[in-house]
């Protein structure tokens, strides 16, 4: 099966080459490289009532914005915990990598052969609790695909001591049967039901665990 979305998907600091069949690439992956990149991902996500951008939820602590008040869109807020694998314990100074499409879909990089340069893309490092936020819009459909296919892209979730981890975020009312067969069978994308309306905007929470190295 072709790979759903274009780009890559990293574990363990491999990334296939954009347009690369992530579902073969995976099969082929050690079984131990998929433990340590995937098998104790272990993601818990419950996206939660809608709520106005920039404000916080108790749940975690400041929203770094990565669109401008101008950006076009519905709103969408992702609040999230970052902890380890073994012991449950929040890792402080995690570094977070997001980038996405705007609403129309379109990415526009500064590296046309790399679309993790996206115009919406984030840099996030996890407070003293673990946690860490973002404000941005809800991602458009790739325009030359069919629709079932809206994303986030977690380009990478890492810390000092643990292996580096990355992944999909999709969204249940919004993912075709492809796509859903691809996350569950790979592990590299995770299916999220979503909440709110595009009139009040959407919101997330998200809980990572990380294996240690």
């Amino acid at each position: 099966m072709a790979t759903p979305w274009k780009g890559d998907c990293r574990a363990s600091g491999v990334t296939p080459d954009v347009g690369t069949d992530v579902t073969a690439y995976t099969r082929s992956m050690s079984r131990s490289r998929r433990r340590s990149s995937i098998g104790r991902l272990c993601l818990t996500l419950a996206l939660i009532a809608a709520m106005a951008v920039g404000c916080s939820t108790g749940q975690g602590s400041g929203i770094v914005s990565i669109v401008g008040e101008a950006e076009p869109g519905p709103r969408l807020t992702v609040e999230g915990l970052v902890r380890d694998a073994e012991t449950g314990e929040p890792i402080a100074d995690a570094s977070v990598v997001v980038y996405q499409t705007d609403h129309t879909g379109t990415y526009q990089p500064d590296d046309s052969t790399d679309e993790s340069t996206a115009r919406i893309r984030g840099a996030l490092t996890t407070d003293a609790e673990g946690r860490f936020g973002f404000a941005t819009v809800q991602p458009g459909e790739y325009p030359d695909q069919p629709p079932g296919n809206r994303h986030i892209h977690f380009h990478s979730v890492t810390a000092e001591g643990y292996e580096e981890i990355g992944f999909v975020m999709l969204f249940e009312d919004n993912v075709r049967d492809e796509v859903r067969s691809w996350a569950e069978s790979t592990g590299f994308g995770v299916v999220v039901e979503v909440t709110g309306d595009a009139a009040s905007g959407y919101h997330g929470w998200m809980e990572i665990d990380l294996e240690p190295s």
